[in-house]
């Protein structure tokens, strides 16, 4: 879940059971394009109530609502129907809403609607297309209020590909599309007279702060580029010498300076900064940090990366390791000179006396980032140029990339053994396990397809990890999310130090029992007598207690059909549940129970259970 403190300006509201697919691909879309999105709200439906959703739909600008096959056939509790509880509070705050029509939609008319969505089946929309989706997002974004950022964020997607996919050429795709959107900025920029930044104390002093941080990232970049070069040497001369123990060893060097980067909070007041003023980008700013965080991971990754080549269990023969190491050499001189040209590009409308003085002493000290001690780009005309220069380069490297893989040879079937045995320790089931090899006979049988997918499946925990660190600031809500999320991604050690997190704030909501629950749920997974259900956390104040439930029950079943998620959910007068409830002996005894009626209503939260 992310953090509390981050700013979106687009809300998706859709039903999990028929709507997720879609608004998880228009949130990729629009995060391609720049804009701010929450999206996933499932943690904020099942904490403490709707307060923290009610919060983020009021400060978005635009509500998109997915409008699935049976989304506005609402059940037998309307007023516990969470799609309709954002439809309703979305109309109240008077937001932009833009329904998106899905195939195959049963939409009621008007009068047929509760009253307070009524107005829902009257807002002008999109009907979406699978065969011209693009084209669907296009008119979406014609009816939002909602403004994209500046082409910086282009960047961190080409970041992330790469992390996933440890493939330069995703940095390709995305700087290639930054044009369009710095052109479209310098015409904007050109209608308004300039006016030079910073020129009063107040600028200055805020501008220095801004500085001072950039400064400070730009240089641990071209430290880190300057340790990781010397662990690719070092690796050439263990290839070449066939030596592992003196690979280990730089590895474990480049660890320790990699761990000992110097940290620089990034501050939400330089936003505000920012905000006032002319020069800096404000929204580039506010992404910076991602951008610099994805290149740190980066580095990281392809250096475990460069051990697994080099191992002797890798097969690779000596021609390709090098040539491998020489690859993912040049992807990090790229990312690095990406990252200067991010510098430049949030900096050069400045006319500073500082940054006059970094231009003409400093920069001649950024050895490993060559582009900011030559002559800087003075428009956006010439950083799009220096853009494509950079895109030039890194299609060369997957062009080089894609020679080595095509000459690897391997043992297919030790391999795919070697596969088998690490996904199983993993926690991947037999089916899972199938149908992943299924896909590798079908596409390739290299090598170099099975290395990829270890690096992508220890990636995955890695963003994972990275994404969901629990923080001190968190709430027991976005706690017990993150745990959850640390469980589906195969990482129970993760989600066990997420949980003893959960009550050490001062706002605490989820009751020990819950937690006792969860921690039974986590350490003995494989004894459980279920395998889907929610969890009862609390009930609706002032009610303390509940006539059937208890906290830490886990209900499975309403009225005989699987409850899966707080969708699913539902208190109605005479309901049978099928529930669990954790015994003093550490067991779980099965209940059916039968709702009495005026009962209080009872917050619910997914399990952390591996599907």
């Amino acid at each position: 879940m992310t953090s509390n403190n981050v700013q979106y300006d687009i809300f998706i509201s859709y039903r999990r059971s028929d709507g997720f697919a879609t608004a998880q691909l228009i949130y990729d879309r629009l995060e391609q394009r720049g804009y701010r999105v929450s999206f996933d709200m499932e943690t904020l439906r099942s904490g403490n109530f709707n307060t923290q959703l009610y919060e983020r739909i009021e400060k978005c600008q635009d509500v998109v609502v997915i409008i699935s096959k049976d989304a506005l056939n609402f059940r037998e509790n309307p007023e516990d129907d969470w799609l309709r509880l954002e439809i309703a509070h979305a109309l109240k705050h008077k937001k932009n809403i833009i329904p998106v029509f899905l195939r195959d939609v049963n939409i009621p008319k008007k009068e047929e609607l509760p009253e307070d969505i009524a107005e829902i089946v009257m807002k002008n929309g999109v009907t979406a297309s699978e065969e011209h989706f693009d084209s669907t997002i296009q008119k979406l974004c014609r009816l939002m209020h909602a403004k994209r950022w500046g082409f910086v964020k282009k960047l961190i997607a080409a970041m992330a590909v790469l992390l996933f996919c440890a493939a330069a050429a995703a940095g390709y795709f995305l700087l290639h599309d930054a044009g369009a959107d710095v052109k479209e900025k310098q015409e904007t920029a050109e209608s308004a007279p300039r006016k030079i930044y910073p020129s009063t104390n107040e600028e200055k002093q805020e501008f220095s702060q801004i500085f001072t941080y950039l400064v400070f990232q730009i240089s641990n970049v071209n430290t880190t580029s300057h340790f990781f070069d010397e662990f690719m040497k070092e690796a050439v001369v263990a290839a070449t010498l066939d030596d592992p123990e003196a690979l280990l060893a730089a590895k474990q060097r480049f660890d320790h300076n990699f761990k000992n980067t110097p940290k620089f909070q990034f501050q939400d007041s330089f936003v505000t900064m920012a905000q006032k003023s002319n020069a800096i980008d404000a929204g580039d700013l506010q992404v910076f940090p991602q951008l610099y965080d994805g290149y740190m991971q980066f580095v990281a990754s392809s250096a475990d990366k460069i051990v697994h080549f080099i191992s002797p269990a890798s097969m690779i023969p000596k021609k390709d390791q090098l040539r491998l190491i020489e690859c993912n050499r040049q992807w990090e001189k790229q990312l690095a000179e990406n990252m200067g040209l991010t510098f430049i590009a949030l900096l050069y409308k400045v006319e500073s006396p500082d940054l006059e003085k970094f231009k003409k002493m400093n920069s001649a000290q950024l050895t490993y980032l060559p582009i900011l001690s030559n002559n800087w780009p003075e428009t956006e005309d010439e950083i799009i140029n220096q853009i494509n220069r950079s895109n030039e380069k890194l299609e060369l490297l997957l062009q080089e990339e894609t020679a080595i893989a095509g000459n690897l040879s391997r043992d297919a079937e030790a391999a795919k053994k070697q596969l088998r045995e690490k996904m199983k320790q993993q926690g991947y089931t037999d089916e899972q396990i199938e149908r992943i090899m299924t896909k590798i006979d079908s596409v390739s049988r290299k090598k170099t397809e099975l290395v990829e997918m270890e690096a992508r499946f220890k990636e995955t925990q890695r963003k994972v990890r990275e994404k969901f660190a629990p923080a001190l600031s968190d709430d027991d809500g976005i706690l017990w999310g993150k745990m959850v999320a640390f469980q589906k991604s195969y990482l129970p050690e993760d989600a066990l130090q997420g949980l003893e997190m959960i009550g050490k704030n001062q706002d605490k909501h989820i009751p020990e029992k819950v937690c006792q629950v969860a921690k039974k749920i986590l350490q003995t997974p494989q004894d459980l007598p279920f395998f889907n259900g929610v969890i009862v956390c609390f009930f609706e104040p002032p009610a303390t207690s509940h006539a059937i439930f208890k906290p830490g029950d886990v209900i499975t079943k309403i009225n005989g059909k699987d409850c899966l998620s707080s969708e699913d959910f539902r208190i109605a007068e005479g309901a049978t549940f099928t529930l669990f409830r954790l015994n003093d002996s550490g067991k779980f005894e099965k209940l059916t129970l039968t709702m009495p009626e005026k009962q209080p209503r009872t917050a619910v939260a997914e399990l952390p259970l591996v599907q």
